[in-house]
């Protein structure tokens, strides 16, 4: 599968402790290589070489600690979708 990146909107700023909740149980999904949140711009970048729905399992992570997010786009090689 190409690798692909996506760019979540996390709706509203979370502490360290959930930034660091979320890049470590991400990295453990299948197909993901590497999750960063930045909590300065609401945003979680996950780069991954699975199926889409490696984003929804990502989704319900957050979710699991008490945030909302949506995605936000989903950039494959030099295309873009949002």
């Amino acid at each position: 599968m190409a690798r692909k990146t996506a760019i979540l909107d996390m709706r509203g700023a979370g502490c360290v402790s959930c930034a660091y909740a979320i890049e470590r149980l991400g990295r453990k999904r299948p197909g993901v290589e590497d999750v960063r949140v930045d909590i300065a711009h609401s945003e979680i970048r996950v780069v991954y070489d699975g199926p889409d729905d490696v984003l929804n399992q990502i989704l319900d992570i957050v979710k699991l600690i008490g945030h909302d997010a949506v995605v936000k786009r989903v950039q494959c090689g030099d295309l873009e979708h949002e």
